[in-house]
């Protein structure tokens, strides 16, 4: 399965991504979930895969988000052109 979307994500010339933080109220703990989606051009359906779940110290602000996902999306097979964050005011 990995091997598979990493196949995709390489040969894709683009990628939709859903992120979301979160922590838990019991363990104080804060976690950082990254999914891919891509469209198929053959037959336009969507595939989607989970690219990570991990650990978040530290606050959750633009930059700090914006830097863990850049190392999620370098550790993936994203391709670098596909990179582009904005910033929302």
């Amino acid at each position: 399965m990995k091997s598979e979307m990493q196949d995709l994500l390489s040969s894709s010339t683009s990628i939709c991504l859903t992120a979301d933080a979160w922590s838990g109220s019991r363990n104080r703990r804060s976690f950082l979930g990254v999914t891919g989606h891509i469209l198929m051009s053959d037959d336009l359906k969507t595939k989607s895969y989970v690219l990570t779940c991990r650990l978040f110290t530290g606050s959750h602000t633009y930059y700090r988000i914006a830097k863990l996902l850049s190392r999620i999306l370098k550790d993936s097979s994203c391709k670098s052109y596909m990179l582009r964050y904005r910033q929302w005011q």
